[in-house]
Formats: structure tokens, sequence, C-alpha cells
């Protein structure tokens, strides 16, 4: 995936719809799921596929910043995780990543964030570092499908329980979400 070409892309839709100044006043006065859906709504619009998602600590509990909703935009058969709220993707080597490879790189701290669009990526959030927050809130990945949000995250069954997420085990929901089956058998015919 070509960083350039996600930049442009996106430019391209943020100018088609005034997204951009939407996102700016949005952040201003709604949540970053009001802002996601906004968004997945502009991108919809001109045809392009999205979804809804969202990270979630597994930290203590905080009530401030312990989720945040994100969206992932297809981009030819692969999925990328965007950061409406935020105007930023985040990439290891100069790659865009999908959310369960954004969650995995932020663990191993292989990442970097990088804004598209116009908007300055702030240094704080809540009061915290950028990046303390980004560690902080991308631990458990979930996609929305059907009304639900879906994770795989063994460790915090319980927790998804109480927030009303359904567990699915890790096969399935990259089965479910990503196509792996197909692709690991589209690599074994090459």
């Amino acid at each position: 995936m070509n960083i350039p070409f996600l930049a442009k892309f996106l430019s391209r839709v943020d100018q088609a719809r005034g997204i951009d100044q939407i996102r700016e006043r949005a952040r201003n006065f709604l949540g970053c799921g009001d802002v996601a859906k906004r968004m997945l709504g502009g991108l919809a619009l001109v045809g392009i596929d999205c979804r809804l998602a969202a990270v979630f600590t597994s930290e203590e509990y905080n009530f401030k910043t312990d989720g945040h909703n994100v969206i992932e935009i297809k981009m030819g058969s692969d999925w990328v995780l965007y950061d409406a709220f935020l105007g930023v993707i985040i990439i290891r080597n100069n790659e865009p990543l999908n959310l369960l490879q954004a969650c995995k790189a932020i663990s191993d701290n292989d990442y970097q964030i990088n804004p598209i669009g116009t908007l300055q990526l702030p240094s704080e959030i809540f009061g915290m570092d950028i990046n303390k927050w980004i560690k902080r809130v991308y631990q458990i990945p979930l996609i929305y499908k059907d009304g639900i949000f879906y994770t795989y995250d063994f460790a915090t069954v319980d927790r998804n329980k109480e927030n009303q997420y359904s567990f699915l085990p890790y096969s399935t929901w990259l089965k479910l979400f990503y196509n792996e089956e197909e692709k690991l058998k589209a690599k074994e015919k090459t």
C-alpha cells in the first residue's frame, strides 16, 4: 500500500465532502463515535467500502480514556485503519496497517502515526501524551457487524460481557473480518 496514494485518496474525500472541516468542528462537540459514523457516511456516499471498528484498553478503567471508535477502509484487497477523530493512520515501515496489525504494532512499540489531510495532530489528547494515549487505548480490537462489536480477546471475556461486546474464537474472528483463510489459500497456490 502506497501512503501518498492513501493520503491523496482520503484528502479527495475530505475536499469533496468537506469532511476535514466537519471533523475539526466535530472534535470540539462530538465524540469519536460520532466522528467515525459521520466519516463512514461520507465514504459510503462516494461508494467506498468501510466499516466501524473500535479499540479498548485492557487496563483498569478510568472512564475517560478507556475506548475509542475508528474505521477501516477497504483499499484493494486490504483493510486500512483510519482514525477519523485524529485524522491519522497507523503505519509500520511506511505501510498502513489494519486494526489488528495496528494493535500488535503499538503493543510492540513498532509503529508511527501518520496524519492524513490538513489537520494538525495534537501532541496531547485528554491530558495525555498522544503516544501514551494510543498505547493505553489501542489494546483490544473490536469490529462492528450487524449491530454488535466483536472481539477475540480471551483475557477480556468478562469485560466484553459487561460492555455487551461479543467474543469469537481468534480463527473465526480472522476469517469473518479479514478473510485470512482465503489469503492463506491464495499464497499456497503461488
